[in-house]
């Protein structure tokens, strides 16, 4: 579910918009929705509305909205994200199916050729409603569920991305990508992962913990592979579910940046120019402008155990979705 963005509007500029609605003329005219139409959602509830609709309850309760109903509206809609590219909570689908076929391609079921891995709805387990994804693999091929349309839709340089991940307490996971952006349009193809064109996001065991971590080839890694550098991420915790948020962007040097259950995790995030260099921890990776042309989700297994995860409440946009 998409936060209810009002919340995180810097106090004094919800109040300027306040104040500047409120010196309007009672008689204005309502005015028309700011939610976006044509959201990518595969979900039962429009997330967007729900956030815009939760601000405007707040104004006069009568007569189609106020004027400072329109403003804060408006600035929600703005700050929080409510303008989805994707949005898709499973909800819709049926159970034991697989996700829609409007918004996900799946590839690679069989894996690198004769494996028996699945991709489906599953309600054993659910962040938000009675429904999520359930992934079972896999190999260095697959399996994953891949959406591209939703890139189209953003035509700036900056894509965020909220994914809430639910896995195992699991050990010994040396490579294994589950959150995935292509940064070609073929990079999900019938093969192994291509990893030189993708970025990967992926658990690894150091120690103790299994540490976030970034990665497109095996030498390009945010942070480095040692538990110094691990130190400077954050372990992705079993049995629970957690939000993960990213942004990247076309724009500039570069920018990489992760959030994990709301708070940005330093070691997974980098962005040109701007982020010191540390030898032993952030100096191997090389940024450069990202430009993702889809998102997959999965579980390949480069190097690690077969197990089972769930994905729920996906989301694509411009700007910051946020965590609920």
């Amino acid at each position: 579910m998409v936060p209810r963005t009002a919340a995180t509007l810097p106090f004094l500029g919800l109040l300027s918009a306040l104040a500047a609605a409120n010196a309007c003329s009672a008689s204005s005219s309502p005015s028309p929705s700011t939610v976006p139409a044509g959201n990518d959602g595969g979900g039962a509830e429009d997330d967007g509305e729900l956030a815009a609709t939760d601000a405007g309850q707040q104004g006069s309760g009568s007569g189609g909205g106020s004027a400072v109903d329109a403003a804060v509206e408006a600035a929600t809609v703005a700050e929080g994200g409510a303008d989805l590219a994707l949005n898709d909570d499973f909800e819709a689908d049926s159970a034991g199916g697989p996700p829609s076929a409007t918004l996900w391609s799946l590839v690679n079921l069989a894996g690198c050729g004769g494996g028996s891995f699945a991709i489906v709805v599953d309600t054993s387990q659910a962040h938000s409603g009675t429904k999520s994804v359930k992934v079972s693999g896999g190999d260095s091929c697959g399996p994953l569920m891949v959406n591209t349309s939703a890139f189209a839709k953003i035509a700036g340089p900056d894509v965020y991305t909220r994914v809430y991940v639910r896995m195992p307490m699991a050990t010994n996971l040396t490579h294994t990508p589950m959150i995935m952006l292509g940064l070609t349009a073929t990079n999900a193809g019938t093969g192994s992962l291509d990893q030189a064109n993708t970025l990967q996001l992926w658990p690894r065991t150091l120690g103790s913990a299994n540490d976030l971590f970034w990665q497109t080839t095996d030498g390009n890694t945010l942070p480095q592979a040692n538990e110094q550098a691990g130190s400077t991420s954050t372990p992705l915790a079993g049995d629970t579910w957690t939000c993960i948020e990213t942004h990247t962007s076309s724009a500039g040097s570069g920018t990489l940046e992760t959030w994990v259950s709301g708070t940005r995790v330093d070691g997974i995030s980098f962005i040109g120019g701007t982020t010191v260099v540390m030898p032993g921890v952030n100096d191997q990776w090389h940024s450069m402008p990202w430009a993702p042309k889809n998102l997959g989700l999965g579980w390949i297994v480069f190097s690690g155990p077969t197990l089972s995860l769930w994905f729920d409440d996906v989301a694509i946009a411009a700007s910051r979705i946020g965590c609920d």
